[in-house]
């Protein structure tokens, strides 16, 4: 459920609840980033980070290198790029974020 709600762009980070006007700004929580996206919600946020510090570097290291804009393309992408493994890993290092 949690890869088809990133997939789909429905995961509730700040940029998606105040374009449904459910928030008053795209600003991350945690951090304060002033547009929280997908992709800062689950790589690049402080907490996010700080999570993925514990992740081999190889896979933390080809995330970051992949700089797709939108979710569904990421995702894609590393399912053609990772070996299995690595994805179950991914998936669910990103769901426990």
């Amino acid at each position: 459920m949690f890869v088809w709600q990133l997939a789909h762009q429905s995961m509730p980070s700040g940029a998606v609840l105040h374009h449904r006007k459910m928030a008053n700004s795209a600003r991350c929580e945690l951090c304060g980033a002033e547009n929280d996206t997908w992709r800062h919600s689950l790589l690049d946020c402080t907490m996010a980070r700080c999570v993925w510090a514990l992740v081999d570097d190889s896979l933390t290291e080809h995330m970051s290198m992949t700089m797709c804009p939108d979710a569904k393309e990421w995702l894609f992408h590393m399912l053609e790029t990772l070996p299995h493994a690595e994805i179950t890993k991914l998936v669910s290092t990103l769901w426990a974020i």
